[in-house]
């Protein structure tokens, strides 16, 4: 279990303060959709970005242009903790609500320094 901060234009997860995406998105919301994934909006260089990165920012994906050119005021993620195999996340525009559904990605396939192998 840990925290999501969003502060000074920078996601932090935790109380060991990893950045999330540092220097490329000016983050906005963010949503956790499983132990170790998150779905963060915001701007990159004035314009609407979303990325699904986990909570390291070592691995990640670049949702921007499924967006169609919409800013996410906000993001609420329906995390399928049961392992069904999608997670749903809802992105609050301005124009109204849209839904992303995601690949869940099983944590103990993550390679990375702060997740073991």
């Amino acid at each position: 279990m840990s925290s999501l901060i969003v502060a000074n234009n920078t996601v932090t997860v935790g109380s060991n303060a990893r950045p999330i995406l540092p220097g490329q998105l000016t983050a906005t919301a963010v949503t956790w959709t499983s132990e170790s994934w998150l779905f963060v909006a915001g701007t990159a260089g004035g314009a609407p970005a979303m990325w699904k990165v986990t909570a390291d920012s070592v691995v990640g994906q670049n949702l921007t242009d499924s967006m169609g050119g919409l800013g996410v005021l906000d993001l609420v993620a329906d995390p399928q903790w049961s392992g069904r195999g999608t997670v749903d996340v809802f992105a609050i525009t301005p124009l109204g609500v849209y839904t992303f559904r995601t690949l869940f990605t099983p944590d103990s396939s993550l390679q990375t320094p702060f997740f073991g192998s």
